[in-house]
């Protein structure tokens, strides 16, 4: 039996294309300094309120991490045309799961150990405001996997959907 962590933000269909295939069919001494120079590239490119989020999440507070990622997705509703009923209902329902959330990922945390530190797998740029940017968390017993897709407005970069898992390809599903 499988078994899935999952945090979700607001649901969002997109079609994700596998960007590792290319990248891991590059020779191992190559793959290394490229993945190296394109990550630092790629940080300039992640949209602060991730690196934020990624950087209490490191320091080991779960709690703060998912409340700054959550907080965005909330701005969001707040910048975007919504019906006011909606915007309620969609409030309520995430603010529920947000300690669900926070308890998935501290169970990562007790499971696969503290984490060390992140790596980006892959940011996309899906147009001039979205971008989708998948990471590898690593821990001391073994990598949680997360995807953040992110939507630029007027005011700032807002997370619009996000989630986590250990198993690689329920990221790129």
């Amino acid at each position: 039996m499988k078994t899935t962590l999952i945090g979700t933000a607001l649901t969002v269909a997109i079609v994700l294309i596998n960007p590792i295939f290319v990248t891991y069919a590059k020779p191992p001494n190559s793959y290394k300094l490229e993945s190296a120079i394109a990550q630092v590239q790629e940080k300039a490119n992640i949209p602060d309120v991730v690196a934020k989020g990624l950087e209490l999440y490191k320091q080991g507070d779960v709690e703060a991490a998912v409340n700054k990622w959550a907080d965005s997705t909330l701005a969001l509703l707040d910048e975007v045309p919504i019906d006011f009923a909606q915007k309620q209902e969609q409030t309520r329902l995430f603010n529920q799961s947000r300690p669900i959330m926070t308890a998935m990922l501290v169970a990562v945390s007790k499971q696969y150990g503290d984490c060390k530190g992140y790596s980006i797998i892959k940011s996309i740029p899906r147009n001039q405001n979205t971008r989708t940017i998948y990471l590898e968390m690593q821990h001391k017993k073994g990598s949680v996997f997360m995807e953040f897709i992110t939507l630029k407005t007027e005011k700032d970069w807002r997370i619009v959907h996000f989630h986590f898992s250990p198993d690689i390809e329920d990221i790129f599903r």
